[in-house]
C-alpha cells in the first residue's frame, strides 16, 4: 500500500500544482524505514511505478539527509508542478525526462562521494585576501586542517593548510596573505567512486567535493574515511566474531553426523564441520532441546535463540552491504551479543 505522504504528491503533481522537496530521511520514514536496505528499495520503487512517479535524483543516490524532488513518470519536472528553481537546485538538466518501463532499473554499483556526510556539509572559505592571521584563526577555531580559498561557492583558488604553512615558515616565506600560502586541491564531483576520493586523499589528505551544480559542497578528509569506512566494516566483523564463538560453542559438541542432522532438509552438501553449516542452521540446531542441554550451560534456551535468530536477520542485510548502514538498535545487538558470547567462551575455556 502507497504511504498516503506519496499518493498526496502524486494527486498534487496530476493537478499540475508543485511540491516540496524532501530528505531522502523523511522519503524513508513514510515506507516506516531508516535506511535503504535492499529490501525496502524494492518496496519503495514498486510504490513509486503503481503510482507513475519519480524522484529526483533517484532516492538512492544521495546522502540521507539530502534532498529529492518528485515528478510524474515521463513528463518533465517543471511541467509536473516542480517550479524551476527546485529542478535547476535538485536535477541535472541534460536528464530531465525519467521512463519506467519496469520494476528494475539499472543502478550505479559504485559507492558514490554524494553519500558521504561530509561531502553535503557546507564549506568555511575565505577570500584569496583574507590576512593569513584571520585564516590560521579560523582554522584553530573550528579545528579545521585546511581552509578553502573561494570566490562564490564555485571558483575555487587554492586551499591553506597547516603543512603549507609550516613549510613556508620554515623558509621565510610565509607572507601576509592567504594567496600567499595555497596549495592546489584536487576537486571531484560528488558522482565520483569512493576509491577516486581514496586516491585523492592519500595524495593530499582531503578532497573538495562538487555538486552537480558545480557547487563545492563539502571537504572529505582521511578522518572521514576513518569514520564511514568504521561505520561499514564494524558489523561485518562483530558478526566474524559471533560466528567464530557460535562455531566453537557448537564444535566442540557435537560430531559431523549429528551436525549434519542440522541442516536445511532441501540442502545436499556434505558436512564435514561446523564451518559447513548456514547461520540459519545454527539457530535450528540449538532450538532443540536435546542438543542445548548438551551444551552444559545454564542458561534459558529461548531467550538465546532469540538473540541469535536477530543476529541471523541482521546479518543477512549485512551481507547485502547497505551503504547507509545499520541502524543504532542493529548494531547494538550485534556488539552487545558479541560481547556475551566473548565472556560466555571464556568462563567455559
Amino acid at each position: 500500500m502507497a504511504p498516503n505522504e506519496l499518493t498526496t504528491i502524486r494527486d498534487t503533481l496530476a493537478d499540475g500544482r508543485s511540491v516540496n522537496p524532501v530528505t531522502v530521511r523523511e522519503f524513508l520514514s513514510w515506507f516506516d524505514a531508516h535506511r535503504r536496505g535492499i529490501s525496502i528499495v524494492a518496496r519503495i520503487r514498486e510504490v513509486l511505478y503503481d503510482l507513475s512517479v519519480a524522484t529526483v535524483p533517484d532516492f538512492e543516490e544521495p546522502w540521507i539527509d539530502g534532498l529529492i524532488a518528485f515528478h510524474l513518470v515521463g513528463i518533465v519536472g517543471t511541467a509536473a508542478g516542480t517550479s524551476p528553481a527546485v529542478a535547476a537546485a535538485l536535477v541535472d538538466q541534460s536528464t530531465e525526462i525519467v521512463e519506467l518501463e519496469g520494476l528494475w532499473e539499472h543502478r550505479e554499483a559504485g559507492y558514490r562521494l554524494s553519500r558521504f556526510a561530509a561531502a553535503n556539509k557546507a564549506v568555511t572559505s575565505v577570500g584569496p585576501e583574507t590576512t593569513l592571521h584571520e585564516a590560521v584563526t579560523i582554522m584553530m577555531l573550528n579545528d579545521f586542517g585546511q581552509l578553502p580559498v573561494m570566490i562564490g561557492e564555485r571558483e575555487v583558488k587554492g586551499v591553506v593548510t597547516w603543512a603549507e604553512i609550516a613549510a613556508r615558515s620554515v623558509l621565510g616565506k610565509l607572507g601576509n596573505r592567504v594567496a600567499d600560502c595555497m596549495v592546489d586541491p584536487i576537486v571531484l564531483d560528488d558522482t565520483a567512486s569512493i576509491f577516486e576520493a581514496i586516491q585523492a586523499v592519500v595524495a593530499k589528505d582531503f578532497v573538495l567535493v562538487r555538486d552537480r551544480q558545480k557547487r563545492i559542497s563539502g571537504i572529505v578528509t582521511a578522518a572521514d574515511l576513518s569514520v564511514q569506512f568504521r561505520s561499514l566494516s564494524e558489523p561485518f566483523l562483530l558478526l566474524s566474531e559471533i560466528e567464530t564463538h557460535i562455531r566453537n560453542i557448537i564444535g566442540q559438541t557435537f560430531t559431523a553426523q549429528e551436525l549434519a542432522a542440522a541442516r536445511d532438509a532441501g540442502s545436499t552438501n556434505e558436512v564435514h564441520s561446523v564451518a559447513d553449516l548456514t547461520f540459519g542452521e545454527y539457530v535450528f540446531l540449538l532450538q532443540k532441546e536435546p542438543n542445548w542441554t548438551r551444551l552444559g550451560v545454564k542458561l534459558d534456551r529461548q531467550a538465546f535463540c532469540r538473540q541469535l535468530d536477530r543476529v541471523r536477520s541482521i546479518r543477512n542485510q549485512v551481507m547485502h552491504f547497505d551503504p547507509d548502514g545499520l541502524e543504532a538498535n542493529d548494531l547494538k545487538i550485534l556488539q552487545e551479543f558479541s560481547s556475551f558470547l566473548k565472556r560466555l567462551e571464556g568462563i567455559s575455556s
